[in-house]
């Protein structure tokens, strides 16, 4: 596992930046992202992106250049997918049609990686078949993240979408927790424009399921219910003002957000009837609203873990762990 000292994930509202340390986490950073700099996972504008990035590493003095960057899901594709056994020259050459179905354009103008998760051996002990999770990602967006960063005074090392990031929290968790090895986890993403669930077997990724509702549904309940802007109805929200959290207009959004994570897990589960996920790691924004973490677990039949509890120690305030695990687990690959 390779250590990669700086973490950035950009996210819609927040870029999360997380410094590390072999097996610890230094110090962790968020701030807020202008209004409509990314949209729908992308940056509408790379050059107020950069200056933005040096502005607020300036800000919070953070030195070092190498780093290490979580792909928006709007701009790389991830998959499990099952191959005969095969050289890296051969892999190279038969890994893009495994994104068949996924890439439109053609083949040659994206970037491929993977991780190697299994390799199945015959009784001759000579390797089948392997099991990977695979990266594509397209080439114009990797050459603009890098120039992007590297106006910012990074240097990108590595850029992987966020099933890698929580893959090697895993590992991470594992070799701290021999115990807990090969067990089923679920991670509840509660964002600004979206709730993401990931479920993974051990660091093997599963599945991805997105819920179409998040922080920006209750700023726009906000702003109906008490006739505001929704830009006004965030800064109600994010301070609770007058009790605004409180709404029935929210509280419908809770229940609307909780319902649609449970039916997210009994689908995997329906497909997987074997399985035995029994917890689910909570982390994003939405972990600061109490109202809503109350209909989580009054609807979701699952244990609701705080992601602190499977991050590496933390040396600084951890009063932003549950904003940054993708940020830290990208550091780890």
């Amino acid at each position: 596992m390779k250590q990669i000292p700086i973490g950035i994930d950009i996210g819609e509202s927040e870029i999360k930046f997380a410094l590390c340390d072999a097996g610890s986490i230094r110090r962790l950073i968020s701030e807020p992202v202008p209004e409509q700099l990314v949209r729908e996972g992308k940056v509408v504008s790379p050059e107020a992106m950069s200056s933005f990035l040096r502005e607020t590493a300036a800000r919070h003095r953070i030195s070092g250049r190498c780093c290490a960057v979580v792909l928006p899901a709007a701009l790389a594709f991830t998959r499990r997918t099952v191959m005969p056994a095969m050289t890296v020259e051969q892999l190279r050459i038969n890994l893009p049609y495994e994104f068949r179905d996924y890439i439109t354009q053609e083949k040659d103008k994206y970037f491929y990686d993977y991780a190697l998760l299994n390799m199945e051996y015959g009784p001759d002990g000579e390797p089948r078949q392997m099991e990977l999770m695979a990266a594509a990602a397209a080439k114009s967006t990797i050459r603009e993240y890098l120039e992007m960063f590297r106006r910012a005074g990074f240097q990108m090392a590595l850029a992987a979408p966020e099933e890698f990031a929580y893959a090697a929290l895993i590992r991470l968790y594992e070799k701290r927790n021999p115990k807990a090895a090969g067990q089923e986890h679920c991670f509840i993403d509660l964002g600004h424009s979206a709730v993401r669930v990931h479920i993974y077997t051990g660091a093997r990724f599963e599945v991805t399921r997105v819920v179409d509702r998040g922080g920006a549904a209750l700023d726009a309940a906000i702003a109906d219910s008490l006739n505001v802007d929704e830009h006004i109805a965030r800064t109600y929200k994010l301070a609770d003002h007058n009790g605004c959290l409180g709404l029935e207009a929210c509280q419908s959004v809770y229940r609307s957000i909780a319902v649609e994570i449970m039916r997210a897990i009994n689908f995997y589960g329906y497909n997987n009837p074997s399985s035995a996920l029994g917890h689910a790691w909570l982390c994003g924004g939405g972990t600061h609203n109490a109202l809503l973490l109350e209909h989580l677990r009054e609807i979701i039949k699952l244990e609701l873990r705080p992601i602190d509890e499977m991050l590496p120690p933390v040396n600084a305030d951890s009063g932003l762990t549950a904003l940054c695990p993708a940020a830290v687990g990208i550091t780890q690959q």
